[in-house]
This record gives C-alpha cells, sequence and structure tokens, in this order.
C-alpha cells in the first residue's frame, strides 16, 4: 500500500530502507508457508526501485539479515526448507560478495540458525558450517550467540576442529572471551543506556 500511493504520486509515501526491513520482518515472524520466497521478494522489489531511482535508499546489512532470518523460521517439509536454505544461502552470498555491505555478527549468526534448521546433517551441512564460520572468523565478527549458533549447527568434532581445540568437550565449553581477538575485532558494542528511575 505504501509503494502504491507513492507510485500513484503522494511523495510524503515515499517507502524507505525501514519501511522495506520491517515488512521482510513481520514476513520473519508469520507462520505461513512460503515466507521465505515473499521476504526475498520485498528485497529484490527494494533493489528494483532503487535501481530505477524511485527511492534513494538501498538495502542494507538488516535488510538482507531479515530475509535470512525469514529462512531460518521457516518450517514445513523438507522440500520447503530446501527452497527456504537456497533463499539463505544466495542473500548471504550476495551480500558477502557486495561492495557496499558484509554480513555482521548478526547476519553470521542468523544464516548458522538456518544451516541448522533448514540442512539435513551430512557433509553438505559440515561444509557449509565449516565455510561460514571461517568468514566469521575472518571478518572478526564471532560474537556469543554466532558461537552459540556455530555449535549448534555442527557436530561435536568439527566445532572441536574449527575452534582449535583437542577433544569436544572442551570446545563445547569455550566461551567467546577466550576467543582470539582477531576473531571478535570487528563487533560493534553499542553502549548501554542507564535505566531511567
Amino acid at each position: 500500500k505504501l509503494e502504491d500511493e507513492f507510485l500513484n504520486g503522494d511523495k510524503d509515501m515515499r517507502p524507505t530502507v525501514v519501511s522495506y526491513t520491517s515488512c521482510i520482518s513481520a514476513w520473519a515472524k508469520s507462520p505461513d508457508h512460503g515466507k521465505a520466497e515473499r521476504a526475498s521478494a520485498v528485497l529484490g522489489r527494494m533493489k528494483e526501485m532503487h535501481a530505477l531511482g524511485k527511492i534513494a535508499d538501498r538495502p542494507n546489512e538488516f535488510s538482507y539479515t531479515a530475509v535470512i532470518n525469514a529462512c531460518a523460521t521457516t518450517y514445513g517439509d523438507q522440500d520447503e526448507k530446501q527452497d527456504a536454505f537456497r533463499i539463505a544461502y544466495s542473500t548471504f552470498k550476495e551480500m558477502s560478495e557486495s561492495d557496499d555491505l558484509s554480513p555482521n555478527h548478526v547476519t553470521y549468526s542468523t544464516f548458522f540458525r538456518a544451516i541448522s534448521k533448514l540442512m539435513p546433517n551430512g557433509e553438505k551441512k559440515e561444509s557449509m558450517v565449516s565455510a561460514a564460520f571461517r568468514l566469521c572468523l575472518r571478518d572478526g565478527q564471532c560474537d556469543s550467540n554466532s558461537l552459540f549458533h556455530m555449535k549448534n549447527a555442527a557436530t561435536p568434532e568439527l566445532v572441536a576442529d574449527l575452534l582449535g581445540c583437542s577433544d569436544p568437550s572442551e570446545a563445547a565449553s569455550l566461551t567467546v572471551d577466550a576467543l582470539p581477538h582477531e576473531w571478535t575485532r570487528n563487533i560493534n558494542h553499542a553502549p548501554r543506556r542507564n535505566n531511567i528511575k
């Protein structure tokens, strides 16, 4: 509706990155089947509107991460999960290869959730976890949520290998505080607000 009003001449109804991303996030919270496709379509529409010069905003890391989240929260049969993972992967890949964007710690955490929930156990899943975690470390974006969701997506043996631990029990108890600074260097820690009493 907002976009229709704008395209029909109401310049006060110009969609923004916030309105598009809010729509994507609403799809992520929906119980509807096909929500991953719908969330991806909203992202595609935003890219199209920007390319046509109709809106100033281009999708940002929150927009892309919201699509991956819609995928990670998909339920249904294996076909629906496979379709959702295909969308999550292509969204993550596009973001990773972009000159303007890069995945942040929330993106990585969300992508690990998608891998965990949508991919069947096996070599392909292990390979995907490994590749994504190595990118996460390269980008210095490993926070406690990324670490937690990577551990949930991988076998204990792979977790130990990725974390450089001698055995799975050591890896299972490892916290983000024990990780090398290089792995966490780009996490943006927002200052905490003081509670007003």
